[in-house]
């Protein structure tokens, strides 16, 4: 995956993710969101995108995991 930063019509810079599959050698170009409040604070103060994820992957994970606790913990007993 290549990320590239390029300015849009309105002036403003985007960062887009150019990924090629290599079994079909096909191009694919996406922009990513811009982050806004407190996703962007998540992101700065836990590093989220540095470590190839977002404040949402992580989100679900978190989510997944707290409803997974109750269910594994009362099948101990």
């Amino acid at each position: 995956m290549t990320l590239q930063t390029k300015t849009t019509a309105k002036g403003e810079k985007a960062t887009v993710a150019t990924e090629t599959t290599e079994s079909t050698g096909t191009t694919a170009t996406r922009k990513q969101g811009t982050k806004r409040g407190l996703a962007r604070w998540f992101d700065r103060y836990f590093e989220i995108s540095a470590r190839g994820s977002n404040v949402f992957r992580e989100l679900r994970g978190g989510l997944a995991t707290f409803f997974a606790m109750p269910t594994s913990s009362s099948s101990i007993r």
